[in-house]
């Protein structure tokens, strides 16, 4: 008879941190759903070769992901934002998606997501305390 253990650890190593995607991913194989992400990421430099501005996504099951995207303080409203959207939407139609998806703060980019026809469909509240998190959708273009 084996017997398991159950432990908290705040530093996994890798190959355990593989193992549970492992099993994750077999069973949406077995459900006919092979998760093969597909890295989008876009960067603006400046002249120096700095990042001022950057999306952090991927693409998989038909749909674009967004993780993040962030432009620096001195580089804002000059319409960056805009760009990588614009860009991640463009590659990620070229890709076969045709949905895309981002989660944002209250105290972030919700009014920046809606302004760009995204529609809220769900709300965290009180993540973090006092403020509430959205979730959000957009149609992508053909």
């Amino acid at each position: 008879m084996t017997r398991e253990t159950l432990k908290i650890e705040s530093l996994p190593n890798q190959m355990d941190l593989a193992a549970v995607s492992a099993m994750l991913n077999e069973h949406n194989a077995d459900q006919g759903l092979v998760y093969d992400p597909r890295a989008l990421n876009i960067f603006v430099r400046d002249e120096r070769g700095n990042v001022i501005a950057g999306l952090i996504g991927s693409t998989y099951w038909d749909w674009l992901r967004i993780s993040k995207l962030a432009v620096a303080k001195s580089a804002r409203d000059q319409g960056l934002g805009t760009r990588l959207l614009q860009a991640a939407e463009e590659e990620a139609s070229k890709r076969g998606c045709s949905n895309v998806f981002v989660d944002t703060f209250s105290f972030q980019a919700i009014s920046f997501y809606k302004s760009l026809g995204y529609k809220v469909f769900a709300e965290l509240p009180d993540y973090p305390k006092g403020h509430t998190r959205y979730f959000l959708t957009r149609k992508l273009e053909p």
